[in-house]
């Protein structure tokens, strides 16, 4: 039985293997291999690069690039760690995370104050009003909202607190959507090509987009 998933305030005790069926209701599959071995490529309007710290800063609409991978948001600071290592912590109104799954017309979308990506473990770290979400063919599946999200691309399994350091405790809110079928059929439906069109934008939850308390 999987232990329990440690939470603070009202959602504390809540059953681990009922938060990660938020994201895992269709067959096991992992985030899109291929990435992890793709280089990055970033844009922005202007860029700083200190050889003495091996420390880039992108500013103005900053895109991360890498495979299926895609990091948006206003400024960027990029480190390198030892030859073939990078972190990426990303600052905006609101920074955008993106990745396809492997062998499925589906995508983890993220979106927070602040993403840190780190090449190292495949982790990618949303804080503040920070959101997760799994679309099929553009459309939202499940949702999980949060102070802070911490999700593991390699394994596809995330844990999420209520709160940010220093705040007061907050709220973990997870979204389920119904199924509709069996899950053989739900998982056919993940694997069958999406109509033609392009992706939908992640737009920030007006739920979520107000001050804080």
């Amino acid at each position: 039985m999987s232990a329990p998933l440690s939470l603070p305030g009202p959602s504390r005790h809540l059953p681990l293997a009922l938060v990660l069926s938020a994201f895992l209701l269709s067959p096991a599959v992992h985030a899109e291999k291929a990435d992890r071995d793709q280089p990055i490529n970033i844009e922005s309007n202007r860029a700083d690069y200190n050889d003495a710290t091996k420390v880039s800063t992108f500013t103005g609409n900053v895109v991360l690039t890498k495979g299926t991978i895609r990091i948006t948001g206003d400024r960027m600071v990029l480190t390198q760690v030892g030859r073939n290592a990078q972190t990426a912590k990303v600052n905006g109104k609101l920074a955008t995370f993106r990745q396809k799954r492997d062998g499925m017309e589906q995508y983890i979308h993220g979106m927070a104050e602040q993403i840190f990506y780190d090449t190292r473990t495949e982790k990618v770290t949303l804080t503040g009003r920070a959101r997760l979400e799994r679309q099929n063919c553009n459309q939202p599946v499940d949702e999980i909202t949060g102070g802070v999200i911490v999700y593991n691309a390699t394994t596809e399994t995330f844990s999420v607190d209520g709160q940010q350091r220093g705040e007061r405790p907050g709220r973990v809110r997870i979204i389920i959507q119904p199924g509709t079928g069996s899950a053989t059929d739900t998982g056919k439906a993940a694997t069958q090509p999406c109509a033609p069109g392009s992706p939908l934008p992640l737009a920030p939850e007006q739920r979520l987009s107000g001050s804080r308390k």
